[in-house]
């Protein structure tokens, strides 16, 4: 099972049909809501997925990685000077961050 975007997805049962599309699509959600433990996730899941279809909201889901914070945009010049400063904030910040 895969998705690909909104109303599209993927779907190979073992040993089973293949499905595409929007049906593919509804069997991704159902299975997906249906392996969630206890009703409560269900419900919370089950109303997110939702209000995201029904608005269309296209926001990003997650952030992968370090989110940057620089004070300087490289707009010309050298982009390895500009990497290195990005580095120097990244430890800087590290430093700043509790310890587990």
């Amino acid at each position: 099972m895969a998705t690909i975007g909104r109303n599209a997805a993927v779907v190979q049962l073992a040993e089973g049909p293949k499905f595409t599309g929007f049906v593919a699509w509804a069997i991704w959600v159902m299975i997906h809501i249906y392996s969630l433990l206890g009703g409560r996730n269900r419900i919370q899941a089950m109303v997110n997925l939702g209000s995201r279809y029904i608005t269309f909201n296209r926001e990003a889901g997650a952030i992968v990685g370090d989110v940057l914070i620089a004070d300087a945009v490289p707009t010309k010049g050298d982009p390895d000077a500009f990497r290195k400063e990005i580095a120097e904030e990244m430890k800087n910040s590290d430093k700043d961050a509790p310890k587990a």
